[in-house]
């Protein structure tokens, strides 16, 4: 059996697998695998696909990974790993398939916005709010929250007793 090489990505994160038969041992960046990712949950998700396809001690794996972060790198060697499982046996696809296990997650960090601190935080979206008032229909105050209009009723009647206003209407 020659070397199979595959490509697995998440995030930033990109993996090299290179797997050839052998005793079950992993290299990580030309370091060992539990010394690469120290925690379980990491150890769990690159040796999941091994697992399922019951190859743990089947084969030598070599790999090479940049970018990204721990789990980021860990869920990007998973997916070389079951598509490089998938390639030496595709009766292995009908597993690791329901598992997820070979969809590439396309989720990918949200870019910050000029202006703003963070991607998502906007200073218009925090609970204190400073509202854009203008003038509407009679002469009533406008609040313009996030794209939807409120009206607030300040009216008085014949008898100088104030009408209770109605907040949060949409018009």
């Amino acid at each position: 059996m020659e070397v199979i090489h595959k490509i697995g990505r998440r995030k930033n994160a990109v993996a090299r697998v290179y797997i050839a038969k052998g005793k079950g041992n992993i290299t990580i960046n030309k370091r060992e695998f539990e010394n690469y990712f120290t925690t379980g949950t990491l150890q769990y998700k690159v040796m999941q696909p091994l697992t399922l396809t019951d190859n743990i001690k089947s084969f030598d794996i070599t790999v090479n990974v940049h970018g990204g972060g721990t789990t980021g790198q860990a869920e990007a060697i998973r997916l070389a790993i079951s598509r490089a499982m998938c390639e030496l046996n595709p009766e292995h696809r009908l597993v690791l398939k329901p598992e997820g296990l070979l969809t590439r997650d396309p989720r990918m960090v949200e870019r910050k916005k000029f202006g703003q601190k963070n991607p998502v935080k906007n200073s218009n979206s925090l609970n204190v709010r400073k509202y854009n008032t203008c003038l509407g229909v009679l002469g009533c105050p406008i609040q313009v929250i996030s794209s939807y209009i409120f009206v607030k009723l300040y009216l008085t009647n014949n008898f100088n007793t104030a009408v209770t206003p109605r907040v949060g209407e949409l018009v």
